[in-house]
This record gives C-alpha cells, sequence and structure tokens, in this order.
C-alpha cells in the first residue's frame, strides 16, 4: 500500500470536502466502517493510471454532506436519491481533484460515471482486488473511508 498515495488522497478528499460541503475533517488511526455501516459509491478512471476510487461513509456523514451541498437544513427529510446523487457529485469532484496529482500532466485521463455500490460489490472489491491507499475522514458526526485502486505498478 502506498503511503504517499495516502496521504494525497486524504489531503485532497478533505480539501475538497471543505470546499463543496462546508465540512472540515480529521484524519484517523480508528477502524475503517463495515460493507453495511451505510452507503458506498464508487468511480472508475482510465488512462495513466487506470483505476477506481470507492468511498463508504456513515449515515449520519452523508446527511450533512447532501444538505451542505443542496443547501438546506440538516433537519428537512432529504430523499434518498438526493443524498446518493450528492454521494456521487462528491465522488466525481474528488476524482477530478485528486488525478492531476496523480498523473503525468500530460497524460489523458477519463473519468467514468458515478455509481453507488452494493454490500456486495463493496465487499468483492475489498476482498478481491489490491488496495493501492485507503484514508478515513473524520468528521462531528462519522466519517467517510476512501480507498484507491490502482491497475499495475504506478
Amino acid at each position: 500500500m502506498s503511503n504517499k498515495h495516502s496521504e494525497i488522497l486524504f489531503r485532497v478528499a478533505s480539501e475538497t470536502l471543505e470546499t463543496l460541503a462546508f465540512l472540515f475533517s480529521m484524519p484517523s488511526d480508528g477502524e475503517m466502517l463495515s460493507a453495511d455501516s451505510g452507503p458506498a459509491a464508487s468511480i472508475s478512471f482510465s488512462g495513466s493510471p487506470t483505476g477506481r476510487i470507492i468511498l463508504l461513509i456513515s449515515e449520519n456523514t452523508l446527511v450533512q454532506i447532501a444538505a451542505n451541498m443542496l443547501g438546506v437544513d440538516e433537519d428537512e427529510e432529504i430523499a434518498v436519491v438526493k443524498q446518493h446523487d450528492a454521494l456521487k457529485e462528491f465522488l466525481n469532484v474528488l476524482c477530478g481533484n485528486l488525478l492531476p496529482e496523480l498523473a503525468d500532466e500530460k497524460e489523458t485521463i477519463s473519468i467514468g460515471i458515478p455509481e453507488m455500490l452494493s454490500n456486495d460489490e463493496l465487499d468483492r472489491w475489498l476482498k478481491e482486488k489490491s488496495v493501492d491507499s485507503k484514508t478515513t475522514l473524520c468528521l462531528d458526526e462519522g466519517q467517510a473511508d476512501l480507498y484507491l485502486f490502482i491497475e499495475g505498478n504506478y
């Protein structure tokens, strides 16, 4: 696992979360969430490098992100589909911010469409694929775990 990529992943994710959802995070040495802890989303990218980012998030954190991105009060009920849309948009922006940090400036990288993952899909990724790096963002009411998968030796 790449410590260098984990540091970059944490920094870029924290900056993106602050800018997009007005939330501040801290690093954690604690445990990662389990697959059934909350929703998970994924986005792929191809070029140099090629890989995927997976985001697993606690329910409380998802509500905070969605409320802040949509400009509504956290106490207002936000439809699950809108929460998932906010999560996918956060992941899309995060991927767009992260890739320039990892790739050669001359390389063209294509970003896929973010999608929600089922618990089975998440388990399969975490058990069958080699994680390049991972990090946890701790927030006031929950956490977000990020996994970076990079194909090959990058």
